[in-house]
């Protein structure tokens, strides 16, 4: 006498459902029956299946390999016991295999999440081993070709992306890519390619709020900020290398403002020049000046330091000192104070003119 489970199947076709699971996985074939679609895999009447018993072996340790003959057919029952002893199947391309996929007739399968072909993914570094290139299908979604990032994914989730989840993976893995390919990457911000001075040795990276490629810097300053940098920030740094690049190959360093040169030395303060916000290369007299009064050194205050570095450079090298209005000495028996510079005329004058100066602005 047959057992009621026996004659279920006779019945049925199928085998008797054994917990809430497999009446769940019923349920969607009957469906897809119905409506005359089958899964993708069960579509595919001469495909292969590597099959593992773990996530580890996925990696080639402890494989068993369970592939049917290039002439013979995946059935449903084949992949329902399949699914049902708990393990993970691969997608692999069989030698002779009719095509379904993919240009020019060749088999390329098709990720379910991502909708990328197998043989886009075999350029990635990681895919380098032949085995991580195969799609495979997770034991909680039968029927559905995965790529390896979409399984793991799926595995940790238990969901597939979303249209702007998939957008943002694709941008990493077109950027790695390219990036393999020896492509050049540009910011799509600043537009400065990547290996470029002004990266110090910073790879691009995929902004997945803006979906754009940024360059360290920009992506830096656009999570600090929540906002992109301005142009006069892009200009300091690339102002920044060519300053670098000028003093190591010996080239002159002149102040943007007074074109004074670096390392003059008439100049008081010996630091060295620098590169202001908005991308001008500073001497420290005007970096100072700009700080205090926030706008730029104008001619006359420029014509009073200049004159104020030629007077301490004259008694430095114990040159005489005249006044440029009466003619007298420095230090002469009519003069014994020390000459100055004007501010109102930004003349070399000794100490009874610079009064007189100031009482006719006066």
């Amino acid at each position: 006498m047959e057992s009621r489970s026996e004659h279920s199947r006779h019945e049925g076709g199928q085998k008797a459902p054994q917990n809430t699971k497999d009446l769940d996985d019923v349920a969607n074939r009957s469906d897809a029956e119905e409506t005359g679609r089958l899964p993708s895999v069960l579509a595919c009447p001469r495909r292969r299946y590597r099959i593992h018993e773990s996530d580890d072996d996925l990696e080639g340790e402890g494989e068993v390999d369970h592939s049917k003959p290039d002439n013979a057919e995946t059935s449903a029952d084949d992949l329902d016991h399949i699914i049902d002893e708990g393990l993970n199947v691969d997608a692999n391309e069989g030698g002779d295999d009719e095509y379904i996929h993919g240009p020019d007739n060749r088999k390329d399968a098709i990720c379910t999440c991502c909708n990328r072909l197998e043989s886009q993914i075999h350029t990635m570094e990681r895919y380098r081993n032949l085995t991580n290139i195969y799609h495979r299908i997770h034991v909680l979604l039968p029927g559905k070709l995965l790529c390896l990032a979409c399984w793991e994914f799926f595995g940790d989730n238990k969901r597939l992306r979303t249209p702007e989840e998939v957008q943002k993976f694709l941008n990493t893995v077109y950027l790695k890519e390219a990036r393999l390919a020896g492509e050049g990457i540009i910011c799509d911000h600043c537009k400065v390619v990547e290996g470029s001075p002004v990266c110090n040795d910073k790879k691009h990276r995929t902004n997945r709020e803006l979906s754009q490629v940024l360059c360290y810097k920009c992506d830096l300053y656009y999570k600090d900020h929540n906002e992109h940098c301005s142009p006069n920030i892009i200009r300091s740094r690339q102002a920044r290398i060519e300053l670098q690049a000028a003093r190591e190959a010996g080239r002159l360093v002149q102040c943007s403002n007074c074109y004074t040169v670096e390392g003059d030395s008439l100049l008081a303060n010996k630091k060295k020049f620098h590169v202001n916000f908005k991308g001008d290369i500073m001497c420290p007299p005007c970096s100072t000046y700009y700080s205090e009064h926030v706008k730029q050194r104008d001619q006359q205050t420029m014509r009073h330091s200049n004159k104020r570095r030629l007077l301490k450079d004259s008694r430095q090298s114990d040159r005489q000192i005249i006044c440029e209005r009466c003619r007298v000495a420095e230090s002469s028996s009519s003069c014994p104070s020390k000459h100055g510079v004007s501010r109102e005329t930004g003349q070399i004058l000794c100490q009874r003119c610079r009064v007189k100066v100031r009482q006719y602005d006066d």
